[in-house]
């Protein structure tokens, strides 16, 4: 039970929420010499987004980042 739970917990969140969930999980030590921003675009509701990994910390702005290197669409 706890899993249909957390998996409804995670239907119900935006994309924006969602990666500011998975930004708690970077390994500092282990990123501290990345850089990239990666835009993130939900094409069934049109939602938009950015991550942008600099110094060991992932921020999740919302909208796009014109200079990112990648550039991700996904259904919702």
């Amino acid at each position: 039970m706890p899993y249909r739970v957390l998996r409804d917990v995670l239907k119900g969140m935006s994309p924006l929420l969602l990666m500011n969930l998975l930004s708690i999980r970077v390994n500092g030590p282990k990123a501290a010499s990345l850089a990239f921003t990666i835009n993130w675009r939900i094409a069934d509701t049109g939602e938009k987004c950015h991550s942008e990994l600099s110094n060991a910390v992932l921020n999740n702005p919302e909208g796009l980042d014109p200079e990112a290197l990648l550039n991700v669409c996904l259904p919702r």
